[in-house]
């Protein structure tokens, strides 16, 4: 898929996707409840640490990964809100139109029709991780159920992935191949991987939404992700959405060592 995109609208009066802004204070106030939910996520501290090259020893606490310039984030659409890019910013961003990805094609939160995917590559500059523990996917009140975490590495060259039905074969025709963390679709699979949801913040609509709707996922099974020195990605493919906007989401961390 080629990253495409399209301009966005102003917000009309009529428009079922508009709020009120949100006061400064209480965008203070839903920072420092998201902080706090994501400290007490990861008991080992979340310490931003990248090794470039290797990864740190199997030994060492999970970290948080994903918040450095040289993660690397794209996507199979831009939508109408803000780049990819937004999905790693330290800090998260606050604004509701500039900080947040979403598939949709206007500010009616209309959805770009088909299943989408946002790629975390860890390795533009010769970076790799050696285990990935946990994934947060920090989405809007327009987040998704039906979606599945990918981890990958660099394989060989010709391998059998058809994009459109997202990972028919282990390798795909980058040479990258596939590993699944999590699959929201496989009901073995939500058996096996511990998954929490919290919402967090209220928008200022007349019907109050959530702000915040996370996915904490983890830890992995060792099958899932056995321990290597060369894993590079973390793809998110989103199936479909829950509500009837197009998917959105705040932000993307990812946790190893």
């Amino acid at each position: 898929n080629s990253l495409g995109g399209s301009s966005g609208t102003k917000r009309g009066k009529s428009s079922v996707f508009s709020r009120p802004a949100i006061a400064v204070t209480t965008l203070t106030a839903v920072l420092a409840l998201r902080a706090l939910a994501l400290t007490s996520f990861d008991a080992g501290g979340i310490v931003p640490a990248i090794d470039r090259g290797r990864a740190r020893p199997a030994a060492s606490p999970p970290v948080l990964l994903s918040r450095f310039p040289s993660v690397n984030v794209t996507s199979d659409v831009w939508g109408n809100l803000g780049p990819p890019s937004v999905l790693n910013q330290d800090p998260p961003g606050t604004d509701w139109m500039k900080d947040r990805w979403q598939a949709a094609s206007d500010m009616k939160g209309t959805a770009i029709q088909g299943a989408h995917w946002v790629l975390l590559d860890f390795g533009t500059h010769g970076s790799r991780i050696g285990r990935i523990t946990k994934v947060m996917l920090d989405g809007e009140t327009a987040y998704a159920e039906e979606y599945r975490v990918e981890a990958g590495f660099d394989g060989s060259v010709g391998g059998d992935e058809d994009g459109n039905e997202h990972g028919a074969g282990p390798v795909d025709d980058d040479g990258r191949q596939w590993t699944i963390l999590y699959d929201g679709s496989d009901t073995e699979q939500r058996q096996t991987v511990h998954r929490s949801v919290e919402e967090i913040g209220t928008t200022g609509a007349k019907n109050k939404l959530p702000l915040h709707i996370v996915h904490i996922l983890g830890p992995f099974p060792a099958v899932s992700t056995p321990a290597r020195d060369d894993w590079r990605y973390v793809r998110v493919w989103i199936k479909k959405p829950a509500t009837g906007w197009g998917v959105s989401l705040w932000q993307v961390d990812v946790y190893g060592n």
